[in-house]
């Protein structure tokens, strides 16, 4: 235990300066944060048990056991009941909260396995009554559901019960929405809420918490619920809480606000997957509008959040010093509030459904311990803030409190005061990771797949110096990994099996990139770690960074200038930890205590603006956060690293002078004085987030503190239903979502064979990035030609017959998208004869081209394992193999493909020895049973089958090896079909080889539609030859499918088999007589009515009836057949492909560069599939081009190219489509050109003539300067020509503070200074004024307006400029001001001369006939020389067309340009013009604004209005303008490539 006296440096690490102190003084409305520790106004009505019905589930036994009634596997029909608290006062409805718990015994007394039944129950339900009543006392309706049943039910070795509680979550739901509808739940033995909830629940306002495996079910329940088959229900989810979730199904979540909770003195597997969930959430859909959190809470144990479990004992006895209870250096934490039988949890089962007596199921405040008291002041805060809309609780969700004097992330109620809760500080207990919405974050520093050591988010440039290699010398890394050029490096840790053991695999698992850890047997080592993982680990890529002694080190990423304005955030954050075995890093006490003095790690964040003005902080100053403290713990399940949140606020570093509106970098330096000296630590991200407004974004009924729920649609977006809706879960349309090219969604990894269509790719085999991608992840690959090779693993979960290969072998999900089927070619390495094993064995996982298969834990539901692949030809080549593409006890999509040609027998030995040679098939090797077992679907869409030997298309729903008895039974699991938009055909006529063109196996159901299925004909025996095949498929109707039975065909052209459809039994050696005929209505048969019997005579045959009657059953459905062919496709469908878009990020338009000067054009793009290259042109020419990202050019013109130029960048993609950014303008000048205008100037004496100014035309004299204003501090003069003659001098003016004088226009050399007039007093130096529109120059004799520039006039040197007056400091760029009043104005610059005949085409085109020239620019100010008469405007271009220009550099065929102005705040906006010269569509979507317009444009000008966002108004209104990215999409009327351009707009105030 800490000695009182014992000095924190760290919280002394950073002493900071005054202003700070006010910065971080708590807000008022953290001042009024409410406490929700507190009850609520509501009365609770406790109900210990309340009964909803019934419902049956079945998890299959993964290694294919048998699923006996009254085994593990067997199927169940349970109450669905549990615990409920309730506001019986409420009177308007109450959201919902469930909470599923995990696994635990499920009987205090009298278990009876065989009947899954208890004499008494444990009723683990009630161990979340203090939640439950909390939550109540608020306004919620919260149901605990019981799994008592359940838990005897269940694949206990691998799914433990994941499958069977996603099911009975969705009955319970199901029963609750019933319960609320008029006329309740019927009362009988299974029900007994009647009418009690009838209209009281908000069935659109849902919570979901789940404990342990409870924490994978609710974690897996949001992708199920998004794809539950129709009819069925699908529910708003608005908040889902996973307490030390496991999922080994490895799901990420989105769609939904999602928490993570870990406690950190648990087991090690519940931790690392509770953080890789909340890392992997963050990747799996880049625009998911809703945050995620990771709660991570030291001494924490999750089962003793449960008060049942607490009072059972669960993980009392302990051995790891941190965590342990009988030491005094101990920080566990209580799961009660004291030993005594008074105040503890008891058992007491005399009385069991009164808390009073049966304490352990009491949620009486008083008897709260330490962990019940944190567990409040997380998850229902959660609850309360995304669910009940109560947005006043966000600081208890950003882990923004830690800035406060207390640092307290939670309430002080709510600090543990148990002994060793008390050797903690409260503030170190609890931490929380923050991940904002892509709406209200920037993302700055995350890993990519594509260069994560020299990309950053932005597309900038990152790097590092002065890193030692980060793995360790005898780590777990072996061999250890060689030092890259910069020090640092990525890694993953999450590997491709997570249960080797249980899989039948020798060996410790590997990731295909680990991230440094200890040796297996040194403290953190797999040895110690549950399965064996990797490392109790957060997963997710991130960098690893260490340093040594005397090597200072530092990481700096770039921010461009279009991405560099932060104001409207509030936050910098990142997530880091320490790798506490690194001896490199503080050492830890051998007792592994608590002990920050000593432990925790520290570096310098600095953020720098682009005026060089920078900011620092110590990040592991406590005010950021505890992430920096090393993971606790004496043995390796205890120990952790775990990635958790620095969170700075942006106004610290704005009270230190940094311009947070323009940022140029961010670093992050180590081994500094005063911080350790070397270290070791992952970091996984860094960003910019929070948005900077009053109210809360997301799902926010409004900041009224303990406003307790609110009811109906959120008051502030986004509905999770929209979202929900937007997901079409129908029939065939279950498929990935395609994240590439999403900015905020980088898990695209590209393959090429031969790099030269995506010359930056990853990998040139498909089969390594399969190893490297993790779950969920998209493949697109380019095109080529693939040979691939892979050894599947056999074991009882995965069979594969003995020396069987595959092209390749996939057991995670993922989106395999290539280039096109006429692009890309995937075959097995032409080497093997054969890719079938010693025996054949179709149902296994081996001998295909591609295998799905389950090599995992688990049941295997469709959102379980999902294969989407598109855009591939699958063939076999000279190989022979079982399939094209395999799917084993998994689920897919293949569309937009071929699949074929199969290697085909030539002779009957040869079709003896290899017997299959199907195009696709979908077999499994479990056993299911009942209506609630296992349910996984394969669509084939918009796709070809062709040259396949025995068949096209194999719904499998038998098991078993070839011949085996089992290929004829159904296996009872829920096997699904569809085939749409498809040609599947066969080679017949045949003598050799009977083909099927689909066949449906045993119980397997589904449709085939729209589709072509031709040519599947033998000769010697039609009755072997169908084009659609029956064998006992499911034709009988069920829950899941209508009346009309559960297969279907319609809108087929079927013509050319031996049987059109044949309707057969199991074995095929019969017309099936059970079950409802095959329904294939409104087919094309031919153009005849189709006939019983086999075809002929142009006949299409099909199977006859099932039986003779009277009156007769037919076993095929043919009725509405179609007499037309109807227009069906030919062919696959096409792979689209987007044109990629296109934006110099830097420098911003209108930058002025030195001669000589090094600048740094960065392009920046995104593109569907992949981009090949980028070019950076100057003046329409060519510079240079690069094909690796950063796509960062150095262009550092010199003098010969003073005067304006125009930069842009040109994308282009892996299919040769080009696009082309908007252009910027840069000034090049002989030394630094103004700043801008000058602003206001403070009264002076009469200035003397100006100069006339170089370059920009002869500026004139400077008129009289009216009454001096007060005087601002004098600037620095330039170079001072000779004196003009002195001015009369104007009455002075009260001398005050000069107005700050905005930066002066391009100055040359000083012309003759006038004399100066009388001066007043001079007041003191004002600071410099923000630069107006060409601002009013003095405030009596106002200076002249500036002559305009001419664009074209010839760029002299610079004319000396009359000094006026003593000029203040340049102030910053500002807007440009009100032209003076007085001074005539300068001659205007030469018009822009009628334009040439164009002699050479700039883009390639017939050199456009000469447009009138534009107008000059404005020129600096100048206030001799009368207005010049304007020039005129430019005739039409002279004489002819030009002749075509020679070939421009690699320009897009159609090249529009774009114009935008600045808009002024109105109602609404005022109109903005565009300019394009040519006519076209214009599309344009401004996200940070939340405009979109579409208009149709003429030649000339169009006009349109724009409407902004509440953010950005909001924005403006605080800022004075914003800067929008607008992006306009363009294409030509009369068709051709579709062009896309970014602008920067300007809006400022009115």
């Amino acid at each position: 235990m800490l000695s009182s006296t014992t000095g924190k440096w760290r919280r002394h690490a950073l002493l900071p300066i005054l202003l700070l102190l006010m910065v971080l003084a708590p807000s008022s409305a953290q001042a009024d944060l409410p406490d929700v520790m507190n009850r609520g106004p509501y009365t609770v009505q406790d109900i210990q048990t309340v009964l909803l019905g019934t419902t049956t589930f079945q998890e299959p036994n993964s290694d294919g056991g048998a699923a006996t009634s009254t085994g593990l596997a067997g199927s169940l029909t349970a109450q669905i009941r549990g615990s409920m608290y309730r506001p019986s006062d409420r009177t308007v409805p109450s959201p919902v909260i469930m909470i599923v718990h995990g696994n635990h015994a499920s009987c205090d007394s009298g278990t009876a396995a065989a009947t899954a039944t208890c004499t008494v129950y444990k009723r683990n339900d009630q161990g979340y009554a203090y939640l439950g009543e909390n939550l109540a006392s608020w306004g919620y309706t919260v149901f605990s559901l019981d799994q008592d049943q359940l838990m005897q039910r269940q694949d206990s070795d691998a799914g433990k019960g994941m499958h069977n509680r996603r099911i009975l979550m969705a009955a319970a739901l199901d029963a609750l929405y019933q319960a609320n509808q008029p006329g309740g739940i019927p009362i009988s033995a299974d029900a007994d809420i009647g009418t009690t909830l009838e209209g009281k629940l908000d069935m659109t306002r849902i919570g979901l918490m789940g404990h342990s495996r409870g924490g994978d079910a609710v974690t897996n329940f949001i992708d199920y619920n998004r794809v539950r088959p129709e009819p069925l229900r699908r529910y708003p989810l608005r908040a889902v809480i996973a307490l030390a979730p496991t999922d080994y199904e490895r799901r990420a979540p989105y769609g939904v606000p999602f928490m993570a909770v870990a406690g950190l003195c648990d087991g090690d597997v519940s931790n690392q997957q509770g953080a890789r969930t909340f890392e992997r959430s963050q990747y799996i859909k880049g625009d998911d509008p809703f945050p995620k959190v990771l709660t991570t809470i030291q001494g924490a144990n999750h089962n003793w959040f449960n008060t049942v479990w607490f009072a059972d004992a669960d993980d009392a006895t302990q051995t790891d010093n941190a965590c342990r209870t009988t030491l005094g250096n101990n920080i566990r934490l209580s799961g009660s509030a004291g030993t005594g039988a008074a105040q503890n949890y008891v058992i007491n089962n005399a009385d069991k459904n009164n808390p009073e007596v049966n304490t352990r199921i009491s949620g009486d405040p008083a008897r709260m311990g330490d962990q019940e008291k944190i567990g409040i002041a997380t998850m229902a805060a959660f609850f309360r803030r995304y669910v009940g809309g109560e947005g006043a609780l966000d600081p208890y969700i950003t882990g923004e409190l830690s800035v406060n004097a207390d640092h307290l992330q939670i309430p002080a109620s709510a600090c543990p005061t148990s002994a060793a809760g008390l050797r903690m500080p409260c503030d170190e207990r609890v931490s929380e990771n923050y991940f904002a919405p892509p709406n209200e974050r920037v993302d700055l520093v995350r890993p990519g797949v594509n260069n994560p050591l020299g990309l950053d988010a932005l597309g900038g440039t990152l790097s590092g110096s002065g890193f030692s290699n980060p793995f360790i010398v005898g780590g777990g890394v072996s061999p250890m990994p060689a030092t890259t050029p910069d020090g640092y490096d990525w890694c993953n840790p999450e590997p491709n099996q997570f249960t080797p053991s249980q899989l039948g695999i020798s060996g410790l698992p590997t990731p295909a990139k680990p991230c440094p850890m200890p040796a297996a047997a040194a403290l953190g080592g797999q040895n110690g770690t549950r399965e064996n993982s990797p490392i109790n680990h957060s997963y997710g890529r991130q960098l690893a960074l260490a340093w040594d002694t005397g090597t200072p080190a530092q990481l700096t990423a770039k921010i461009p200038s279009v991405s560099n304005d932060m104001s409207g955030l509030k936050a910098l954050s990142m997530s880091a930890d320490v790798n506490l075995f690194d001896t490199r890093n503080p050492t830890r006490t051998a007792a592994a205590e608590y002990n920050p003095d000593t432990t925790t790690q520290d570096f310098t964040i600095a953020l720098k603006d682009t005026n060089g003005v920078e900011g620092t902080i110590s990040a592991g100053d406590e005010k950021w956060g505890n992430a920096l403290n090393q993971s606790l713990g004496s043995s390796t399940a205890k120990t952790h690293v775990i990635l958790k949140q620095i969170r700075v606020p942006l106004n610290v570093f704005e009270a230190q002078g940094v311009d947070v509106s323009s940022l140029a970098q961010l670093q992050l330096r180590f081994g500094e004085a005063g911080k350790p000296q070397s270290g070791s630590i992952q970091l996984s991200d860094i960003r910019f987030q929070e948005a900077d407004t009053a109210t809360p974004l997301i799902l926010s009924d409004g900041v009224t503190p303990n406003a307790g729920a609110g009811y109906g649609p959120p008051a502030s977006g986004p509905n999770p239903q929209d979202y929900l809706d937007i997901y079409d879960r129908s029939a065939s349309n279950v498929k990935l979502n395609d994240t590439t090219g999403n900015r905020y969604a980088d898990t695209t990894w590209v393959v090429d064979d031969d790099r030269v269509q995506c010359p930056d790719a990853n990998f040139t085999s498909i089969q390594t990035a399969v190893d490297y991608a993790s779950p969920w992840d998209t493949i697109v690959v380019c095109a080529g030609t693939y040979q691939e090779s892979s050894t599947p693993i056999n074991n009882t979960a995965n069979p594969v017959a003995t020396n069987a290969k595959n092209g390749l072998t996939i057991t995670k999900s993922l989106k395999i998208k290539g280039a096109g089927a006429d692009k890309v070619m995937i075959e097995p390495t032409q080497a093997f004869t054969t890719l079938a094993g010693t025996t054949n064995y179709l149902r296994d996982g081996g001998g295909n081209v591609i295998t799905v298969s389950r090599a995992s834990l688990g049941s295997t539901d469709t959102n379980e394992l999902f294969v989407d692949i598109s855009g591939v030809t699958v063939t076999s080549g000279t190989t022979y193999a079982e399939a094209g593409v395999g799917f084993l006890n998994s689920a897919g999509r293949i569309s937009n493909s071929v699949i074929g040609p199969m290697k085909r027998a030539t002779t009957s030995g040869e079709l003896t020895s290899m017997p299959h040679g199907w195009g696709v098939v979908k077999v499994g090797s479990n056993i299911g049973a009942g209506d609630g077992t296992v349910e996984n679907e394969v669509t084939i869409a918009d796709s070809v089958i062709t040259g396949y030997q025995s068949g096209g298309v194999f719904f499998d729903g038998g098991r078993g090896t070839d011949g085996n008895a089992n290929n004829a039974t159904r296996s009872g699991i829920k096997s699904v079909g569809y085939v749409k938009n498809s040609v599947i055909t066969g080679s017949g006529p045949d003598s050799l080889i009977p083909q099927t063109g689909i066949k449906y196996g045993p119980g397997a159901r589904g449709f085939v539609k729209d589709s072509r299925i031709t040519g599947n004909f033998y000769t010697p025996d039609q009755r072997q030859s169908v084009g659609i095949l029956l064998t006992d498929a499911q034709t009988e109707a069920n829950t899941y499918v209508a009346a009309t039975g559960g297969f279907q065909a319609t809108g087929n052209v079927i013509t050319g088999n031996g049987y059109g459809v044949f309707n057969a039994n199991g074995a095929n050696s019969a017309i099936n007589t059970a079950g409802l005929p095959a329904n294939a209505t409104g087919n094309y048969w031919g153009g005849s009515a189709p006939a019983a019997g086999p075809s002929a005579g142009g006949i299409e045959g099909y199977s006859g009836d099932a039986s003779a009657g009277p009156p007769a059953v037919p076993s095929v459905d043919v009725s509405g057949y179609l007499t037309s062919e109807p227009s069906l496709p030919t062919t696959y469908g096409t792979t689209t492909d987007i044109p990629p878009t296109a934006a110099l990020a830097n420098p911003e338009d209108d930058a002025r560069v030195v001669a000589g000067d090094e600048v740094a054009p960065l392009v920046r793009g995104f593109d569907d599939n992949s981009i090949a290259s980028t070019q950076l042109l100057v003046d329409g020419t060519l510079y240079s081009s690069d094909t690796t990202a950063p796509y960062e050019y150095s262009w550092a013109p010199d003098e010969t190219m003073y005067g304006q130029h125009t930069l842009r960048g040109v994308v282009t993609d892996s299919a040769g489509q080009s696009t082309m950014s908007d252009e910027i303008e840069v000034t090049v000048t002989a030394e630094p050109g103004p700043t801008g205008p000058t602003g206001a100037t403070g009264g002076t004496g009469a200035t003397g003539p100006t100069g006339p100014t170089g370059g920009t035309g002869a500026t004139g004299a400077t008129g009289d300067t009216g009454a001096t204003g007060s005087t601002g501090a004098t600037g620095e003069v330039g170079a001072t020509g000779a004196t003009g003659e002195t001015g009369p001098t104007g009455s002075t003016g009260e001398t005050g503070s000069t107005g700050e004088t905005g930066p002066t226009g391009s100055t040359g050399s000083t012309g003759d200074t006038g004399g100066t007039g009388a001066t007043g007093a001079t007041g003191s130096t004002g600071s410099t004024g923000t630069t107006g529109e060409t601002g009013a120059t003095g405030s009596t004799g106002a200076t002249g307006s500036t002559g305009e520039t001419g664009s074209t006039g010839a760029t002299g040197g610079t004319g000396e400029t009359g000094a006026t007056g003593e000029t203040g400091d340049t102030g910053p760029v500002g807007p440009t001001g009100e032209t003076g009043a007085t001074g005539a104005t300068g001659e205007t610059g030469a018009t822009g001369s009628t334009g040439e005949t164009g002699a050479t085409g700039s883009t390639g085109e017939t050199g456009a006939t000469g447009s009138t020239g534009d107008t000059g620019s404005t020129g600096a100010t100048g206030q001799t020389g009368t207005t010049g008469s304007t020039g005129a405007t430019g005739a039409t271009g002279i004489g002819t067309t030009g002749a075509t220009g020679p070939e421009g550099p690699s320009k897009p065929e159609f090249v529009p340009t774009l114009k935008l102005g600045s808009v002024k705040q109105g109602d609404g906006y005022s109109l903005l013009t565009v300019t394009t010269n040519e006519a076209g569509l214009l599309k344009a979507t401004g996200p940070d604004i939340g405009m979109s317009f579409e208009i149709p444009m003429s030649a000339g000008n169009s006009k349109m209005v724009i409407k902004a966002s509440k953010k950005s108004r909001a924005t403006l209104r605080k800022k004075g303008q914003i800067k929008v990215i607008v992006k306009v999409r363009f294409q030509a009327l009369a068709g051709g490539p579709i062009l896309t351009r970014e602008k920067i707009l300007t809006i400022v105030k009115k």
